[in-house]
């Protein structure tokens, strides 16, 4: 599987998603003299043995290491938290669709549907997060009828 670096956009926040092989290309995303969050959802290990190169002063890492068995309510609301902190985030996984599932699952629950079915089909390796994807469509019909959608 090529580059995809897939990039989900609302009016407040810009999230570019990929794997670690495409770091340097996410880096150029957003100039280095903004504030800028990059989320690593790499477990310890898999991120020890793929180090990111030093990113510039002033973007803020936080490892949030989610993994279909573990995932929880409070994983996705960091998620989205850290979407809306800087306005601007990259998010760096093995592959990019943990990310991408995560985004739109994000955009799902503020307009109340399903993730997205185009978006799904464009992933490659869903079946490798099939786990997670159903997790997410669990959590999304859970939120559905809540109040409050939640704007951090």
């Amino acid at each position: 599987m090529g580059p995809i670096m897939k990039m989900f956009e609302q009016d407040s926040y810009t999230t570019h998603c990929g794997s670690q092989t495409e770091w340097k290309e996410l880096r150029k995303k957003f100039p280095t003299d903004e504030k800028v969050s990059v989320l690593d959802l790499r477990t310890a290990v898999v991120a020890a043995e793929n180090e990111l190169e030093k990113m510039p002063d002033g973007w803020l890492y936080r490892r949030l290491p989610v993994q279909a068995s573990t995932v929880s309510e409070q994983d996705v609301d960091v998620f989205r938290r850290e979407q809306r902190r800087n306005g601007k985030m990259i998010v760096i996984a093995e592959s990019e669709t943990p990310c991408a599932l995560l985004a739109m699952a994000d955009l799902a629950r503020l307009s109340r549907s399903g993730l997205d079915q185009d978006g799904l089909e464009k992933l490659d390796d869903l079946d490798d997060y099939r786990e997670l994807k159903e997790w997410l469509d669990h959590y999304l019909e859970r939120h559905a009828t809540t109040e409050e959608v939640g704007v951090y």
